[in-house]
């Protein structure tokens, strides 16, 4: 089943996709082994012991699986083996650990200076009417021109809806 990948684009219709790409459940499943080289361990000791590679692994296995990628994640990061079982410890807790994604958010308010919204406040209606539309002309072209070159937004784990 293909998985839909996309930047979304906020727009005043909507979100709109930007450029969607298709990914087969092959090109997926191997995304994941390269982020997770447990799962190609996981599968060779159940390809010997004659189970299904998704089989559940005992809790030992499960442990040796653990240990020996956290020692390899270790190395490939601080170039040396750990010293002890607490540097080996902390980095099985932080591989473990699930990304913080960061999430920014922007609230856009729109309102004119005070004397111009005195001074709808204060006009009879057919200037109030004038100024109300003025406003809201600005409004979109302010929304506009955000939107063709500053807002976009990616949705889902990672960006990838």
């Amino acid at each position: 089943m293909p998985v839909e990948m996309a930047m979304w684009k906020m727009t005043s219709d909507g979100p709109l996709a930007i450029a969607p790409k298709k990914l087969n459940f092959e090109d997926r499943l191997a995304e994941l082994v390269v982020n997770d080289p447990s799962l190609i361990r996981i599968a060779a000791i159940n390809a010997a012991a004659g189970l299904p590679a998704d089989a559940p692994l005992p809790a030992a296995d499960r442990a040796r699986v653990r240990t020996a990628v956290a020692r390899k994640f270790f190395l490939a990061e601080h170039g040396r083996e750990p010293i002890d079982a607490r540097e080996l410890t902390g980095q099985i807790a932080k591989d473990s650990r699930p990304r913080t994604q960061t999430v920014a958010g922007y609230d856009l308010t729109f309102s004119p200076v005070k004397s111009v919204s005195t001074l709808w406040a204060v006009a009879d209606p057919a200037v109030a009417a004038v100024i109300e539309r003025a406003h809201q002309a600005a409004v979109q072209d302010a929304l506009g021109f955000i939107e063709k070159h500053a807002l976009f937004t990616r949705t889902g784990p990672q960006g990838i809806r």
